[in-house]
């Protein structure tokens, strides 16, 4: 009996075993069906992939996505994190870190916000600096205003850098130096592109929030307003951001500023310490010190104080519109806590398998590369060169934006924040932040540990490190585990390899394997280099793009034929070594795995961008147009001109092409 028994219970499991692979081979086949149909929606087939490759892969794209500013792969993939961050922030779970519950208890608060006792705990703030004109009338006196000590006591207690602006950064391995400029007085380009679109002018929601947040009337508000948005306009046009900096010591700058700007005084009370004499600086405002002063002297002192304490205030003036309450304040939350929104969403969301593939990638785009630079091809590189370069490849790592638990421990030990006391919690984080910030002065090597936020992968040259954010992780988009190698190197491959190229494009060449800044290349490698870069620009040029892309333009065709490369190599050791390569194509496309690859590529870069943001000077992104970035990698790569049989002379197969790497 027993015997038949073991027999059944065999067969009930040996059963339920091949009913799962089975539910799991045929969840694959959907998703990879599913996928062919979503490629195929976006390919316009009337179009010659030897003409336009991205009209090709992506002429349909803008009927399935419509927009108002951008919508492209990246721009998805943050929409649905944020999604996923909204969840990490409503769900609690048994396992929660005291950085977790912290971070829930600032966003409950924000939730929370009652304007009534928001206005008057406004108004202690203020109280903590002085007086506002705004808000005392008559009763303000102008003698009682130091604007220069009351934007250093904001900029020491709080970090909030108004008027001017400093920041200190490491030089080689023990030197320091300070970076000295106005403050910035640019919004982001989204924000310029949604207000105008709404008919709203800075001088109109400075009015609305004067009113809302401190009970101005309408006629003060609109006055106020006014005199703050001409004084920041007349601020702006006297020093343009693109200004050129000169090299200088606090000695100098003190005495030439005097008597319109104390800079001692003011970096003194802003530190919390005497700057040394000589101490280094870039003077951003070298250039335009009259104007600066000159506005500075016509405007009177009961301007400023406005200007100052409004700007103070803005931090704390968190948009308060019930039906949308959830959205904004996870926004809010997410501004002061990047790090840990990542930490939280990478623990529950990313997928194992896609970072082991990645790591997989990693290695073999790694391998390759270290192949080409030890090619003939590369015989332009001296021999000193390429050895350090080798030196520097061995020495490129690849991170996760993950966090560990411990790595936020010290901060939530001084950090405390509430669930219902929004206003005392963004003292605390502020307060915090300047703390962390005069910390860095002293110690301008000093890190804070913690990834930068982006959206897409980036690298970190002191580091030399290639990060990927959470965000990129994220299933479906860049990565399926269904999806064939060859369009994962398409995509992931192409991200890797492209920041693994920043690593030697004209700015990378001045980091060494440890991240020292140092020139390691020789005179004749270097000048070589450069000619080659003409091509680029000369080629770039011809799609009427005159913005300053050169180095991304470099990692997009190095890291195009990097991860083609890469990609061939995986798959002939699979197929030398008799391995199992998969299914390396997609059912009801008619494509083979090579033309999926630049197919994958392509479409990565499906982009519906609004017309205003078309006619802006696209340099502000630091890439070309989308359609370039596809088009003009690929038009120097011959790979893809044998897969579609382009002509030679065609658009996407001149007789002419760049190669650096």
């Amino acid at each position: 009996m027993s015997n038949i028994f073991t027999y059944l219970l065999l067969v009930a499991v040996l059963g339920l075993s091949f009913a799962q692979g089975a539910a799991v081979n045929r969840e694959e086949q959907r998703q990879r069906q599913q996928k062919s149909e979503e490629i195929r929606k976006y390919m316009n087939l009337s179009a010659s992939p030897c003409h336009d490759f991205y009209e090709f892969v992506c002429g349909n794209f803008n009927r399935y996505n419509p927009t108002e500013i951008q919508v492209d792969i990246f721009s998805m993939l943050e929409k649905e994190y944020e999604r996923k961050q909204l969840n990490a922030l409503t769900r609690e779970s048994p396992g929660d870190t005291e950085m977790e519950k912290s971070v829930r208890n600032f966003y409950k608060s924000c939730l929370s916000i009652d304007m009534n006792v928001l206005r008057e705990k406004l108004k202690n703030i203020v109280a903590e600096f002085g007086k506002m004109p705004a808000l005392e009338g008559d009763k303000w006196r102008e003698q009682d205003f130091d604007w220069l000590r009351t934007v250093a006591d904001i900029a020491h207690k709080y970090d909030v850098k108004l008027i001017l602006n400093y920041e200190m950064s490491a030089e080689g391995l023990n030197g320091r130096r300070l970076k000295l400029g106005l403050e910035n007085l640019h919004e982001s380009l989204a924000a310029t592109i949604i207000r105008t679109k709404h008919g709203f002018s800075e001088q109109m929601i400075i009015a609305s929030k004067l009113k809302s947040y401190l009970g101005l009337s309408e006629p003060n508000a609109q006055r106020v307003a006014k005199e703050i948005s001409d004084f920041k306009q007349s601020l702006s046009a006297a020093c343009p951001a693109d200004v050129a900096s000169k090299s200088t010591t606090l000695n100098k700058i003190q005495r030439k500023y005097l008597p319109d700007i104390d800079i001692r005084r003011y970096l003194s009370v802003a530190m919390g310490s005497n700057p040394a004499a000589q101490l280094k600086i870039d003077d951003y405002l070298a250039n335009c010190q009259q104007n600066i002063a000159n506005v500075l002297r016509r405007t009177s002192r009961r301007t400023l104080a406005n200007y100052v304490f409004y700007y103070l205030l803005k931090p704390f003036m968190m948009l308060h519109v019930p039906s949308q309450q959830q959205e904004l304040c996870k926004i809010e939350t997410a501004t002061h806590f990047a790090s840990e929104m990542d930490f939280m969403a990478y623990r529950k969301e990313v997928s194992q398998q896609m970072e082991n593939d990645l790591k997989t990638f990693w290695i073999t785009i790694k391998t390759t590369f270290q192949n080409i630079l030890q090619s003939p091809r590369l015989s332009w590189i001296r021999n000193n060169t390429r050895r350090t370069a080798l030196e520097k490849l061995r020495a490129m790592k690849l991170e996760f934006g993950q966090y560990e638990r411990n790595m936020f421990a010290e901060k939530y030990r001084q950090l405390k924040l509430y669930r219902n006391d929004y206003i005392q919690n963004m003292k605390a984080i502020l307060a915090y932040k300047a703390q962390q910030a005069r910390s860095r002065l002293s110690d301008a090597n000093q890190s804070t540990n913690l990834v930068e936020r982006e959206g897409s992968p980036f690298t970190s040259r002191p580091k030399n490190t290639v990060i990927f954010p959470v965000s990129s992780l994220q299933p479906h988009y860049l990565w399926s585990g269904s999806s064939p190698n060859a369009m994962k190197f398409g995509t992931l491959g192409f991200l890797a390899s492209h920041e693994l190229i920043h690593g030697f494009d004209d700015k990378g060449i001045f980091y060494d394997n440890r991240g020292q800044f140092k020139r390691w290349w020789d005179n004749y490698s270097f000048l070589d280099l450069y000619s080659r870069m003409d091509c680029f620009s000369e080629q770039y040029k011809k799609y009427n793009y005159l913005g300053d892309s050169q180095s991304e333009n470099i990692a997009d065709n190095g890291g195009l034929r990097l991860a083609y490369k890469a990609y061939n190599k995986w798959y002939g050791d699979k197929l030398r070594f008799h391995q199992d390569v998969g299914e390396e194509t997609l059912p009801n496309l008619n494509y083979n795995n090579k033309q999926l690859f630049f197919i994958a590529y392509g479409q990565m870069f499906c982009s519906n961008t609004n017309s205003d943001l078309n006619s802006l000077d696209t340099s502000a992104f630091g890439h070309v147009p989308h359609k370039y970035r596809v088009n003009g990698p690929l038009s120097n790569l011959e790979e893809f001109s044998r897969e579609f049989n382009c002509p030679r002379g065609s658009a996407m197969n001149p007789t002419k092409k760049c190669v650096m790497y």
